[in-house]
């Protein structure tokens, strides 16, 4: 998604891995975005770099409420990927978009910070956990805290299925 308005860029953000049926591995990014002005947000959008088409449009509001809100949307948008037939894997909480930003504004999100977790098995064509990385968390500098334990209670359970 393109960032048109500089005032309009993502502040929260969070590395995701989707393990596709045929046996491919997408990484992808789901920000939210918005005008952050005295810890409210407006024009919020929900996306991720893998598509110009929005995840979700938000209401206005403080920059908890919006993230938790983000944070209901991003499961919705799992579980239709899941219905699809996708495994979603993002082992981390929600981050502000700059400490996943390189200083060209590039995302960080290669697989020596994130390893991915799964390996797909072409005998039975399933995927499964990689011995050493497939239960590890993936650790950030600054996480954000709104939101973390719903991750943990939601995404944590079923994660890996």
């Amino acid at each position: 998604m393109a960032e048109a308005d500089p005032a309009h860029r993502p502040w929260a953000a969070r590395v995701v891995d989707r393990y596709l049926p045929d046996g491919r591995v997408r990484r992808d990014v789901v920000f939210v975005a918005g005008v952050v002005r005295g810890g409210r947000v407006s024009s919020v959008v929900v996306a991720h770099r893998a598509s110009d088409e929005p995840i979700a449009m938000l209401a206005n509001g403080p920059k908890a409420t919006v993230l938790r809100a983000a944070h209901d949307a991003f499961l919705a948008w799992a579980r239709a990927r899941r219905a699809e037939g996708e495994r979603i894997d993002s082992p981390m909480p929600w981050a502000p978009a700059a400490s996943l930003r390189d200083d060209d504004g590039r995302w960080l999100a290669g697989t020596t910070l994130y390893p991915q977790r799964l390996r797909f098995d072409r005998e039975s064509g399933r995927w499964a956990r990689r011995p050493g990385v497939g239960t590890a968390r993936w650790a950030l500098a600054e996480p954000l805290d709104v939101a973390e334990s719903e991750a943990r209670k939601h995404l944590g359970r079923r994660r890996d299925r």
